[in-house]
């Protein structure tokens, strides 16, 4: 079924064996994010280069990476970060504006606003609270749109070391492999910016929330993004996803099925 599926779709599907081997959770690199509350369980990870991963998921970024590759298993949040970290700015003032800071005099109440735009530019990491802005301002949608296709690798250096990115970069615990910024410009460079612009508009017009693959790689100076399975098919979500986005704009798209080896 799943390579019938990747026929229709005219994607290609690759086939990674890797031997399985039992490991108490909490030795596992990613036990905590992939596996939560399960104590001390005993857990049948996937062994790929002698390490031993317990999702599958971490073993293909470990694939790909001894390829050459570099990337993320993050599904779908690489794009929503560039998205963010290029229209920082935009974000920052729309909600300047949103609260009124311009109207402020007392130094408490600019204390407070201040506050507030920092809490919100802090969570602008979110994807909810990235949705979020977007159903609630819809008509700055073309704004970010223009943003995207005009920006360049300084504006998105420059915007990623702000200290809102960095203090969510370093707190957050929840992902296994957390955005390295030199990896997220190699990505953005992958694709010219006018595709980047497409892909915003879909994002910010919340058309595709779900169904993003697992894996975005970039290697050679191309972009690909990658859909693991193990004994499961591709979701409608996926498929539609795949076949009304990612290929129309030229993005290109696989599935990577990780099997036991025998």
């Amino acid at each position: 079924m799943l390579i019938s599926q990747c026929k229709k779709l005219g994607i290609p599907i690759e086939t990674l064996a890797l031997s399985r081997q039992r490991i108490e959770n909490e030795f596992s690199r990613y036990a905590i994010h992939t596996v939560p509350d399960v104590g001390k369980k005993t857990i049948n990870g996937w062994v790929f280069d002698k390490y031993v991963y317990v999702d599958p998921a971490d073993a293909a970024l470990a694939y790909y990476k001894s390829k050459g590759g570099k990337g993320f298993y993050d599904e779908g949040h690489t794009p929503l970060w560039l998205i963010r970290v290029i229209c920082f700015d935009i974000f920052k003032e729309l909600t300047r504006e949103r609260v009124g800071l311009w109207r402020t005099n007392a130094p408490n109440d600019f204390l407070h606003i201040r506050d507030r735009i920092d809490d919100f530019c802090h969570n602008i990491a979110v994807d909810s609270s990235f949705y979020e802005f977007c159903k609630k301002y819809p008509h700055n949608i073309d704004l970010f749109i223009g943003t995207v296709r005009q920006a360049t690798p300084e504006l998105i250096v420059a915007n990623y070391q702000k200290r809102w990115f960095s203090d969510v970069h370093g707190e957050n615990k929840r992902f296994p492999n957390p955005l390295n910024g030199e990896v997220l410009l190699e990505i953005w460079n992958c694709i010219e910016p006018d595709k980047w612009a497409q892909l915003t508009k879909a994002v910010a017009t919340l058309q595709y929330k779900k169904g993003w693959p697992d894996l975005i790689i970039a290697q050679n100076n191309l972009l690909h993004f990658i859909e693991l399975k193990t004994k499961d098919i591709l979701l409608p979500s996926q498929e539609k996803l795949i076949y009304e986005l990612l290929l129309p704009i030229g993005f290109s798209v696989s599935v990577l099925q990780v099997v036991p080896q025998k």
